[in-house]
C-alpha cells in the first residue's frame, strides 16, 4: 500500500469516525433539546396551574369581601329603615288627637298602676294636665320626653318608664326580628 493509499485510507476513516461524532453530537443534541422542551412544557403546566390557582383565590376573596360589604351595606339600611319606623310612631305617638291620647294614658296608668304604689309621676308639660288626672294625690314633675310618663313609688326604689320612647324601644326588641322578616323578604 502506497503513501497516497495511507492517507486516503486515514482520511476515510477520519471522515468515518467525524460523521459517527456529528451523528452522535445531534442524537445527544436533539435528546437534550427533547427532555429540555418537555421540561419547558412541564414548567408552563406548572406556572399556568399555579397561576390559575393565584387567579381563583384573588376572585374567591374579593367575591367575599364584596357580599362582606354589600351584607353590611344592607344591614345599614335596614336598622336606617327600622329607626325611621322608630321615629315616625314616636311622633303619631306624641301627636295623637286628644281622645285617642286620652285612651293611650288611661291604659298607660292601669299598667302603672298595677305594678306600684304611685307617689310621684315625671312627664312633659303637654301632658301633665291629662296624667295628673289619674294621679290625684302623686306629685308631678317635668321631664322631658315624647308623652307618657314615668311613676315612681314613695321612697323612690321602684319606678315604672311608661314613656312612649321606652315603650317603643321595648316593642321595638321583642319584635325586630319578626318585622324585619316581614319588611325586608325577598
Amino acid at each position: 500500500m502506497g503513501l497516497r493509499e495511507l492517507v486516503d485510507d486515514i482520511l476515510a476513516s477520519a471522515e468515518k469516525e467525524a460523521r459517527e461524532i456529528r451523528r452522535n453530537a445531534k442524537k445527544q443534541a436533539d435528546e437534550i433539546i427533547k427532555n429540555t422542551e418537555k421540561e419547558i412544557s412541564k414548567l408552563r403546566e406548572e406556572w399556568e396551574a399555579e397561576n390559575e390557582r393565584i387567579i381563583e383565590d384573588i376572585r374567591r376573596k374579593r367575591l367575599a369581601s364584596a357580599k362582606l360589604e354589600a351584607s353590611k351595606i344592607v344591614m345599614k339600611a335596614k336598622k336606617e329603615i327600622m329607626d325611621d319606623l322608630m321615629k315616625s310612631l314616636l311622633e303619631k305617638l306624641a301627636n295623637l288627637d286628644k281622645k285617642e291620647k286620652e285612651k293611650l294614658i288611661s291604659t298607660l296608668v292601669k299598667l302603672a298602676k298595677q305594678e306600684l304604689q304611685v307617689a310621684t309621676v315625671y312627664c312633659n308639660n303637654d301632658e301633665k294636665k291629662l296624667i295628673s288626672k289619674h294621679f290625684k294625690n302623686a306629685k308631678m314633675k317635668r321631664l322631658d320626653c315624647a308623652g307618657g310618663f314615668i311613676a315612681e313609688n314613695k321612697d323612690g326604689s321602684m319606678s315604672v318608664d311608661m314613656r312612649y320612647e321606652s315603650l317603643l324601644e321595648k316593642v321595638r326588641r321583642e319584635i325586630i326580628g319578626e318585622v324585619g322578616r316581614k319588611i325586608f323578604a325577598s
